[in-house]
Formats: structure tokens, C-alpha cells, sequence
């Protein structure tokens, strides 16, 4: 049996999942555009296949861009290195579950494995790369 797999690259930056806003006694959901963005990209690799269902394993490395206030040679040293600050892992992939959801999977409940490096921009630029993997 051959399990389905999908991987999707979103160039970027990533983005972490921020709080709600409360004002005028309503919720302001701040990155409203930006997960519009990130939906259409997203909907756009999925390519109208059917949603994953199932348990399912969610892969992302985020390549986060290198601080320019650091010299050329250790911005060389830095490449593809451990990302040890903010924003934090929980975060990042709270942003990615989210507007996945209705997208390539129903809910995302279904997952049920996760596996999450942050890291330095590799030369290849900043970008989030997901893998998603049915279990069985």
C-alpha cells in the first residue's frame, strides 16, 4: 500500500500565529491578508487534489532570514544553522495548521505526528517547506 505524500514550499518569510485583537467589543483578526496570502499559495500547490484524511504527519522546516547586523563571514557561518530565537516553534506551526485547514485537510485534529525544525536561511532563501504524510 502506498501511502500518500505532499510537499509544499511557501517563499518568505514565516509567520507566526499571532493573538486576536479585542477592541469595540469585537475580535480583530490582525493577519487577516496575510493568511489570505498564504491560503491562495497553498490552495494553489494543493492543486484541487482531495483533502487528506485520516491520521496524518505533519513536516515543517522553517528557514528563517539571517540578522543583516551580523558580518558576511558569520552570516556564512550562520547558513543552515539552528534558529535558537524567536519566533518560537509552537507559533510558527500554529499559523501553518491553521490556514491549511479546509485546504488539505477538514480539520486538524487528523494530525497526529509532528516533526518541526527551525533553521537559518540554507542560500535558497527564506521559505516554509511542509510535508504532509498519511499514517497508517
Amino acid at each position: 500500500m502506498v501511502l500518500r505524500s505532499k510537499k509544499y514550499i511557501i517563499m518568505g518569510d514565516p509567520v507566526a500565529l499571532a493573538r486576536a485583537r479585542h477592541g469595540q467589543g469585537r475580535v480583530y483578526d490582525s493577519q487577516k491578508h496575510i493568511k489570505l496570502a498564504w491560503g491562495i499559495d497553498l490552495a494553489r500547490l494543493h492543486d484541487d487534489e482531495p483533502y487528506f484524511d485520516g491520521p496524518i504527519q505533519l513536516d515543517a522546516v522553517f528557514y528563517l532570514p539571517i540578522p543583516s547586523s551580523r558580518s558576511q563571514t558569520k552570516q556564512q557561518q550562520t547558513r543552515n544553522s539552528w534558529h535558537i530565537s524567536k519566533p518560537d516553534a509552537s507559533n510558527l506551526i500554529k499559523f501553518v495548521e491553521d490556514v491549511a485547514c479546509k485546504i488539505c485537510y477538514h480539520d486538524d485534529s487528523i494530525i497526529c505526528r509532528l516533526i518541526i525544525e527551525k533553521r537559518y536561511d540554507d542560500g535558497h532563501g527564506t521559505r516554509t517547506e511542509l510535508t504532509l504524510t498519511q499514517l497508517h
